[in-house]
């Protein structure tokens, strides 16, 4: 009874709040028309969505606006609001600031950040890093240096917390705790593999959590640099390279050239998904990345087909795109993210599915259009579309800034774009599929030259250049 006059009390705030209209969240202001009518559909009504969650502040916890979990429409969930953030990003930057600032302004005095926030309490399990992506992204688009410091430092208490509290003698993270433990989606296919394991958790020792944990490193330097806090940027730079070679010393099997999870000290040989994290972490080298990526297809097919159940997948699957491009293997990550899209795509509204689905047009946006804005004036445009999208046009509009991206793949591998933008001309470029472009919309880029066709040999051969 109780929670349904909470949640009764929270939804008429809501209506009340924006029917006022003060910094209510109105419609989405970002569009993309897709080749794919499914994907189309599925990006429409997951911004929507995302924009109706968004509530005001409320109780004692959420002192600024918040999103609505789909768990649990009187709590804010802190994975579904970064990835909520990575979208809201496009249109209202303090909006996806805020959604993510509530769980900064809510860690214990010891420094945990929660997992989970209602009005008057918060959850005992930690958050996962994914605020540190969507901070790094609220600082490209905004390039905020101030907001960015202020959550940044507050993030450093809580990684401290975590090494306290969860790092072994050895440099590895351990989870410590039975409850996080069983709830961490990093855990679960080395449960589905060796059922002992929900039992044994302290004999466990987990690739993901410790993948993630150096990732986390990762994009908390890079949070760091957009703070000006550049000698911590360093430090936790090297935080990173270290947790990395343990990772590669713990884990990395050379008979099956593949990462597994421990179990007393024995690797559990069966191959998952989680086993190329390390290359978001960076713990591969080269050759073990051409490994890993060779049983892509193989170990990444369970995260698509079984989303109705397992939402969280595709915060694996982000993750494994992350690590594909860094080691430069950009066309395949943009298959997993089109795959991922299209599995999402194919739910159908299926519950608690709002994580997987802000992460599959997340992901369409940086994998597969290779939209990347760098300021409100800038961006990045790393095209890797279909073949089956050739001749079929798209659209990315951010109506609050006037600007649209048409785009339409050729038969000649070239992606042709038209600019509209209100910093002076429209204009148009064109550039090879799976090539990268800095666009300034101040100062566009020159058209590239046609390329220049030899003319037949006498005999009838090809002419060399």
């Amino acid at each position: 009874m109780g929670k349904f006059f909470l949640d009764t009390g929270i939804t008429l705030s809501n209506q009340a709040w924006k029917l006022t209209g003060k910094k209510a969240a109105g419609e989405p202001g970002l569009k993309l028309e897709l080749p794919e009518e499914p994907l189309e559909h599925m990006c429409s009504a997951t911004l929507r969505e995302v924009h109706e969650r968004v509530a005001m502040p409320f109780g004692v916890r959420f002192r600024s606006r918040w999103l609505r979990a789909t768990g649990d429409s009187a709590a804010a969930d802190s994975t579904e609001s970064a990835f909520a953030s990575l979208l809201l990003r496009f249109t209202d930057p303090a909006l996806a600031r805020e959604v993510i600032r509530i769980f900064y302004l809510n860690r214990s005095l010891e420094g945990r950040m929660p997992l989970a926030i209602r009005p008057f309490t918060s959850s005992s399990l930690p958050a996962y890093p994914f605020t540190l992506l969507a901070l790094s992204k609220y600082h490209d688009i905004s390039l905020d240096n101030e907001g960015t410091r202020e959550l940044f430092l507050k993030y450093l208490k809580f990684s401290d917390w975590l090494v306290i509290n969860h790092k072994g003698d050895g440099g590895l993270y351990y989870h410590n705790d039975e409850t996080w433990f069983r709830r961490d989606f990093l855990v679960k296919p080395l449960i589905d593999a060796e059922p002992l394991v929900a039992t044994r958790w302290r004999d466990t020792l987990s690739l993901g959590l410790n993948c993630v944990m150096a990732w986390q490193y990762r994009i908390l330097s890079r949070c760091a640099i957009g703070g000006g806090e550049n000698r911590d940027a360093r430090k936790l730079d090297n935080h990173a390279k270290k947790l990395a070679a343990f990772i590669h010393e713990s884990f990395w099997n050379n008979d099956h050239k593949f990462y597994f999870d421990k179990l007393s000290g024995e690797p559990v040989l069966t191959p998952s998904a989680l086993g190329l994290l390390p290359l978001a972490a960076e713990a591969a080298t080269r050759l073990q990345a051409e490994a890993l990526v060779s049983r892509l297809d193989q170990v990444t097919a369970p995260l698509c087909d079984t989303l109705d159940h397992a939402p969280y997948n595709a915060v694996t699957a982000l993750l494994i795109m992350d690590g594909l491009s860094k080691y430069g293997y950009h066309t395949k990550a943009a298959a997993l993210a089109l795959k991922l899209a299209r599995a999402t795509a194919a739910l159908q509204g299926a519950r608690n599915s709002l994580v997987a689905r802000t992460i599959a047009t997340h992901a369409l946006l940086e994998y597969v259009l290779g939209f990347v804005t760098l300021g409100p004036k800038r961006f990045v445009i790393f095209p890797r579309l279909p073949q089956s999208w050739t001749g079929k046009p798209g659209r990315i509009a951010i109506a609050p800034h006037n600007v649209a991206l048409d785009f339409s793949l050729t038969d000649t591998g070239s992606v042709a774009t038209s600019i509209a933008h209100p910093y002076g001309p429209d204009f148009s470029l064109s550039q090879p599929n799976n090539s990268v472009l800095n666009v300034d919309l101040q100062n566009p880029p020159a058209p590239r030259p046609e390329p220049r066709q030899n003319p037949p040999a006498a005999n009838g051969e090809r002419n060399s250049s």
